[in-house]
C-alpha cells in the first residue's frame, strides 16, 4: 500500500478525525498562500490541510463538494463532519486562530455579513488564477508538512 493511501486509511479509522481539515485547491496560488498563512498562525495545531484533488478529500467529502469548480476553492470539514463553504469556511478556519484573526473569523460568521462576504469571495475566487497565478514549487515548512494530508 502506498504511504499516502495508508495515511488516509488510518484517518478513516479515527487517527486524525479529531481535527478540522481545510480542503483547498492544490493548483491555486492564493489557496497555497492562505494555507501557509493559517499554518503559521495556528499555534494550537487545530487545523490540518488537504487538497480538494487528493485522496483525503475523496474519502471525506461528497463528490458534489469536490467538483464545485473555482468557486469552491476552500472547504472546511470539522471533526464532527460539519462542512463550511466559501466565506463561512474561511471564517471558521480564522476562528481557530489566536486574536486578532479569531475576531475576524467571528465577524465572518455574522449572518448579516454573509451575503456580502460570499459575493466578495466569489469575485476573488473567479479571478484568483489570473491575480495570483499557480503555486510555485518551493520548500514546505516542516510545520505545514506535518499537518498536510494527501
Amino acid at each position: 500500500m502506498a504511504p499516502e493511501a495508508s495515511r488516509v486509511t488510518a484517518m478513516a479509522e479515527g487517527e486524525r478525525l479529531d481535527a478540522t481539515i481545510v480542503f483547498h485547491d492544490g493548483d491555486c496560488g492564493l489557496c497555497r498562500r492562505s494555507i501557509v498563512f493559517l499554518a503559521e498562525r495556528d499555534r494550537k495545531l487545530r487545523l490540518r490541510f488537504a487538497p480538494l484533488q487528493g485522496p483525503t478529500a475523496r474519502q471525506l467529502l461528497p463528490a458534489s463538494l469536490r467538483e464545485l469548480g473555482p468557486l469552491a476553492s476552500v472547504v472546511v470539514r470539522e471533526a464532527d463532519g460539519q462542512i463550511h463553504l466559501r466565506s463561512a469556511a474561511a471564517g471558521h478556519a480564522l476562528r481557530l486562530l489566536p486574536w486578532p484573526w479569531r475576531g475576524l473569523g467571528l465577524l465572518c460568521g455574522l449572518a448579516v455579513l454573509r451575503p456580502v462576504l460570499d459575493r466578495a469571495y466569489g469575485v476573488i475566487a473567479a479571478r484568483r488564477e489570473r491575480w495570483f497565478g499557480k503555486p510555485r514549487i518551493c520548500a514546505v515548512s516542516p510545520r505545514l508538512r506535518a499537518r498536510s494530508l494527501p
